[in-house]
């Protein structure tokens, strides 16, 4: 293990994707697209590993596709082993429950903008029906 870490930005994939791992989870591919939207985590941990100097453990796990036939992928897995997050500490623990508690903040925020953004723009569609007694003709997708 390399004596100097440091650790990324909080509110950036690979910070989200090092707490994680700091927590112990044991992410793959599908797992990280999964959580985050990106399905580039060895982009991630490489810059984990090159940038910050975390020393991270990586296995081949096949796991079943939705293919019909059948068909199994191999999906590399990553993980911090129990000495790293031990190494890691509380200053990795405080740091690891600061990114994702961050996260979280920006999830609701998010949930509760768009929704709040959904009801403004049924109510607006709701009252230019009604006020102009009319039906609107359907949306037939496309640009302007």
């Amino acid at each position: 293990m390399k004596a100097k870490i440091s650790y990324p930005r909080k509110n950036s994939l690979a910070g989200r994707t090092l707490a994680r791992l700091i927590f112990g989870e044991i992410l793959n591919h599908r797992h990280a697209d999964f959580i985050s939207g990106s399905y580039r985590l060895a982009a991630h941990i490489w810059y984990l590993e090159s940038k910050h100097n975390w020393s991270i453990f990586r296995y081949e796990q096949p796991e079943p596709t939705p293919d019909p036939i059948g068909r199994s992928a191999v999906f590399v897995c990553y993980m911090l082993t129990e000495e790293v997050i031990e190494w890691a500490g509380d200053e990795g623990q405080k740091w690891a429950s600061d990114v994702l508690n961050l996260e979280s903040k920006r999830i609701a925020e998010r949930e509760a903008a768009t929704s709040q953004s959904a009801e403004i723009k049924s109510g607006l569609l709701h009252s230019l029906v009604y006020q102009n007694n009319t039906r609107l003709p359907p949306f037939i997708g496309g640009g302007d």
